[in-house]
């Protein structure tokens, strides 16, 4: 009689690995053929600013304000596709190309993902904001001439070509009240 229970014992050991095994390989299907979406939550993206420094500037504009404003997400996609998403890659980028005057203005943003995962699997569920709100004003410019003074003799036996400065000037840029 024991050796009935140690056989009823082991069959019922090689049940459980078996279950176990089709438990996973369901799991591993389910997950690669059936592509099961899941929801990620991400918090406090910075916004960057693009072209900021060329278009902007060049329409002598510059941002008052909407540095600190983050964006936090709800993103949807593959479970495996968003394991691979690094919080710290997701990027958050507002273009400035489009404004044209002073005052409040409200910007769209792009989301944008790094190159190792296919942006096409991944949707932005929801979003705590959906524009990023800025001040502009306008950007005043003034030239600053470089002056070198050179202080001191030339050693005996020395020579010393005159100075060239390269630039001659600096291009400063702010509001008009700091560059006062």
């Amino acid at each position: 009689q024991e050796k009935v229970h140690d056989a009823a014992k082991q069959r019922k050991i090689l049940r459980i690995i078996c279950s176990v095994l089709v438990a996973i390989a369901i799991w591993v299907y389910v997950d690669e053929e059936k592509t099961v979406n899941v929801k990620m939550s991400v918090n406090d993206l910075p916004v960057e600013f693009a072209n900021e420094d060329t278009t902007l500037a060049d329409n002598n504009l510059m941002l008052l304000s909407g540095y600190n404003t983050t964006v936090d997400l709800v993103l949807k996609g593959p479970r495996k596709v968003l394991w691979k998403l690094n919080k710290d890659e997701i990027r958050i980028v507002a273009d400035t190309a489009g404004i044209q005057e002073t005052g409040m203005q409200s910007l769209t943003y792009d989301v944008v993902f790094p190159n190792n995962v296919p942006q096409s699997q991944i949707q932005v569920e929801k979003a705590s904001i959906y524009a990023i709100n800025v001040t502009v004003g306008e950007l005043y410019t003034k030239e600053v001439p470089i002056k070198c003074e050179v202080s001191g003799k030339i050693a005996e036996g020395y020579i010393a070509e005159e100075i060239v400065l390269d630039p001659v000037a600096l291009v400063l840029r702010a509001q008009r009240d700091d560059l006062l």
